[in-house]
C-alpha cells in the first residue's frame, strides 16, 4: 500500500477520487468531533457590463465544534437588538455599526471564512460561454487511458452537464467549486496543526433558499456538478508529520491496475487516496436560514465582504474581516474573471483592489510557529480557483 505521489509537501499526499455512489465509505463512530461549514452566496451571477456592484460571491464559515456553541450563543445575544417582530436577521439590512459588532465577536474565535468572488462586469456572455465549452473539452480530454484515479464515464457526463447549464448557473457553479475545494484544502491544513480531532467529520450546511421544493436548485447544483467536479479535478496535499489520525477515516485504497489474469491486485498495486466523496457528501443538509443561526451568521459575514468589495461598506465596519481569513500567496481572497486564459485576478479593479489587499495583509497565518518552515510550500498548493 502506498500514498498517491506528492510533489509539494513531503511524503503524505492524497489524490482525489470520485466514487460512483454518494454513500459514506466507512461507519461513523458513536462520539466524534465535527467541523461545521456554513455556505451561502451573495448577488446574482448574470453577466452584465458596467455594473455598480460587479462582484458576486459564495462564502463559507468554518466553525470547529470546540467553539461552535459559544460563538452561536454570543451571536444569539448580539442579534436580539436587531430583531423586529421576531423575523430573521439579513446582512443586507444591517447598519454599518452592526457589521462591526458581528465581526468583533466572530474574530475572537478561531474560525475560518473562505470566499470566492466573480467579477461579472469585466466579461461578456460570449466569454463565459467560451470558458464553459473549454472546461467541458478539458473534462472530455481526461476520459481516455487507464487512469484509475478518475471515472472516465463520469467525466464525460460532467462535460455534457457543463455545456447544458445556463451561463449564470455555470458561473455560480464555477465559483462554488472553487470555494468548496478551497475550504477542504485550507481547513484541513489549518486545523490539523491546531485541533486535529476536528477533522473526523465535515458537516456542510447550506441555505435552502427555496423551502418546500425538492430538490432545491442549490441541491441539484451540488449533486450534479460541484461535488463530482471538485472530487475529480483536484489533489489534496497533506502536511508531513501532522496528526491525521482523525482524518484518516477518509483514506481508502484503490487499484492502480488489474492484472491480466483478473485476480485482485496485491498491495503493491494499490494507492491510498482521500475519498472526497465522503468528505463532501457524508453529512450534508439544506436548511431554512430562519431556523439556523449558523446560516444566518455566514449570511452576515458574507454580506460584510460583498458590501466591502463592492464599495458600499465603510472600512471601520469590515476592518476585522481579514482576521477570519487564512493567509496564502499571492492573495488570500480570489476574485475570478471568467475568461479563457485568465486566472484568479487579485487587483484587476481599482475599486476593490484596495479591499482585497487589506484582507490579504490582515489575514492570519496558515502555519503555527513550529511549522512556519513550510510557508514557501503555500505557493505550490492547489488553493486557487480553476478559472
Amino acid at each position: 500500500m502506498r500514498f498517491a505521489p506528492n510533489d509539494v509537501c513531503g511524503d503524505l499526499s492524497c489524490a482525489l477520487v470520485w466514487s460512483s455512489s454518494l454513500q459514506p465509505t466507512s461507519p461513523l463512530p458513536a462520539t466524534i468531533d465535527l467541523m461545521r461549514i456554513y455556505v451561502d452566496e451573495s448577488g446574482s451571477f448574470d453577466v452584465q457590463p458596467n455594473l455598480r456592484r460587479p462582484v458576486s460571491c459564495v462564502g463559507a464559515l468554518v466553525i470547529p465544534e470546540a467553539v461552535h456553541d459559544d460563538l452561536i450563543m454570543e451571536y444569539r445575544s448580539l442579534r436580539l437588538r436587531w430583531l423586529r417582530g421576531g423575523r430573521e436577521v439579513k446582512g443586507r439590512e444591517l447598519m454599518e455599526a452592526d457589521f462591526e459588532a458581528v465581526l468583533d465577536v466572530v474574530s475572537r474565535y478561531d474560525v475560518l471564512f473562505e470566499v470566492v468572488g466573480a467579477d461579472r462586469s469585466l466579461t461578456t456572455r460570449h466569454d463565459v460561454v467560451a470558458l464553459q465549452r473549454s472546461r467541458a473539452t478539458q473534462l472530455r480530454a481526461r476520459t481516455g487511458g487507464d487512469d484509475r484515479l478518475h471515472d472516465g464515464r463520469l467525466l464525460a457526463e460532467l462535460a455534457d452537464a457543463y455545456e447544458a447549464q445556463s451561463t449564470s448557473d455555470f458561473l455560480q457553479g464555477l465559483v462554488t467549486e472553487s470555494l468548496i475545494w478551497q475550504v477542504i484544502q485550507a481547513a484541513s491544513a489549518y486545523y490539523v496543526q491546531r485541533i486535529p480531532r476536528e477533522l473526523a467529520r465535515f458537516e456542510w450546511v447550506f441555505d435552502a433558499k427555496q423551502a418546500g421544493s425538492s430538490p432545491t436548485p442549490p441541491e441539484r447544483l451540488w449533486r450534479d456538478i460541484v461535488a463530482p467536479i471538485v472530487a475529480s479535478c483536484h489533489r489534496l496535499h497533506l502536511l508531513p508529520k501532522a496528526d491525521y489520525s482523525a482524518f484518516s477515516r477518509f483514506f481508502k485504497q484503490i487499484a492502480l491496475s488489474i492484472p491480466a489474469g483478473g485476480d485482485p491486485p496485491s498491495d503493491g498495486n494499490h494507492i491510498v487516496v482521500t475519498d472526497l466523496n465522503q468528505v463532501m457528501c457524508e453529512h450534508l443538509s439544506y436548511v431554512d436560514s430562519r431556523s439556523d443561526l449558523g446560516i444566518e451568521l455566514v449570511d452576515v459575514v458574507l454580506s460584510a465582504f460583498s458590501r466591502a468589495v463592492n464599495g458600499t461598506l465603510q472600512f471601520p465596519s469590515w476592518r476585522k474581516l481579514g482576521r477570519l481569513i487564512v493567509s496564502r500567496p499571492p492573495t488570500s481572497v480570489n476574485v475570478i474573471l471568467p475568461k479563457i486564459g485568465v486566472g484568479p485576478t487579485v487587483f484587476a479593479r481599482v475599486g476593490y483592489g484596495t479591499t482585497l489587499r487589506h484582507l490579504h495583509l490582515s489575514a492570519k497565518p496558515m502555519f503555527t510557529p513550529d511549522n512556519s518552515y513550510m510557508q514557501p510550500a503555500l505557493r505550490q498548493l492547489d488553493l486557487t480557483p480553476g478559472a
